[in-house]
């Protein structure tokens, strides 16, 4: 799903705008943040890890932890995209695509 996040850290998904979501920052790094409902539920919470391999985003929610890896700008572009589309910066961990080798 495509999200659009506005400068007051409203998130809107375009296939279902109904929904409405707000980023809150936690702590003074902005490394920590939270992800809450229209009506102050948190959804999840996340932070922004750097590594010596790059930037790791670590989601956390009810449901269980995603991890999500920056993308080297000189890494093989192994997903095929329509020219001219949005280009992807972070790649979940095990999905097509991701800098990490397949297992198998």
């Amino acid at each position: 799903s495509f999200a659009l996040i506005s400068a007051d850290l409203e998130v809107t998904f375009v296939d279902d705008p109904d929904t409405s979501m707000r980023i809150v920052l936690g702590g003074a790094d902005s490394l920590h943040f939270g992800m809450v409902s229209s009506d102050g539920e948190e959804l999840c919470r996340g932070k922004l890890v750097e590594t010596s391999e790059g930037q790791t985003l670590e989601l956390e929610s009810e449901e269980g932890t995603e991890t999500w890896r920056k993308i080297k700008p000189d890494a093989p572009k192994i997903v095929s995209r329509k020219k001219g589309g949005l280009p992807r910066i972070f790649t979940k961990e095990g999905q097509q695509g991701s800098n990490q080798p397949e297992e198998g």
